[in-house]
């Protein structure tokens, strides 16, 4: 029970961190109270759930159900142990009976928006390389599987706003041109950026197994265009952040048209 009470948080935690920052970060919640002894039995699955996809972009932690009776019924906990994932400040409940690593991966998958990542073939490359006018860069994802690893689907709701992500399988034949364009490696994991240029990628980067780390960083040093709209104050913000630190400071030049 001690684990449990280690990650807990409040109703106030709730609505002041968890419920905001879900709008790009996935959350999951492990409902429980100190009298539970299914929570307690449950105790070494939760741990198995937090190892295995902690590091692919998910925040976890837990509410002490006895003492959050609010946050109880905010996310419609009828009985315990309850996991619950917290998504685009929407809470959604986990209803199958055992915590197995498969089905709390398809469980996050199928939450995930529709169509976020949508799959990309010869016939459709050039079209989505070409909708940079709705303002965002442009992500293509290799990968020698059937769908896309979840940190890839992480990342692309992470950055919903600025990169718009595509899947391309590059074991389909209906694949072989584009790979052949990129000289992308059919074996290996390769995610390249775009922004106005459909030719030349931003950058890129290629590997069996792109940890966490290495795919935010290479997004977050390629996620605007070369001239990207000021749409809104988040992306002025971004582009030309307010900065007290003579030895930081640079010039936004903007063109008004």
């Amino acid at each position: 029970i001690n684990f449990f009470h280690k990650l807990s948080i409040t109703t106030k935690y709730y609505e002041s961190n968890v419920s905001p920052k879900s709008k790009n970060q996935p959350f999951i919640l492990f409902f429980y109270s100190d009298w539970c002894f299914a929570c307690i039995r449950a105790a070494s699955a939760f741990k198995k759930i937090i190892d295995s996809f902690q590091n692919v972009g998910i925040v976890f932690a837990t509410v002490n159900a006895g003492h959050e009776q609010h946050l109880v019924r905010k996310c419609s906990i009828h009985s315990l142990p309850a996991l619950v994932m917290v998504l685009d400040e929407h809470a959604y409940v986990y209803k199958e009976n055992s915590f197995t690593l498969q089905k709390v991966a398809d469980f996050i998958r199928q939450k995930l928006p529709y169509k976020l990542v949508p799959q990309i073939t010869d016939d459709t490359v050039d079209a989505f390389l070409s909708g940079w006018h709705d303002n965002r860069v442009r992500a293509l994802v290799f990968e020698p599987r059937q769908q896309p690893r979840l940190r890839y689907l992480l990342a692309a709701f992470n950055y919903k706003n600025l990169v718009h992500f595509g899947f391309i399988q590059t074991m389909r034949p209906e694949c072989r041109n584009v790979i052949e364009r990129y000289k992308i490696n059919q074996n290996l994991d390769t995610l390249l950026l775009f922004n106005e240029d459909s030719l030349r990628p931003l950058a890129s980067v290629s590997m069996s197994d792109i940890p966490l780390e290495t795919l935010h960083n290479i997004i977050k040093a390629n996620q605007y265009l070369a001239l990207p709209r000021l749409s809104s104050q988040n992306m002025l913000d971004g582009i030309c952040p307010m900065e007290w630190h003579r030895s930081k400071k640079r010039l936004c030049v903007i063109l008004i048209t």
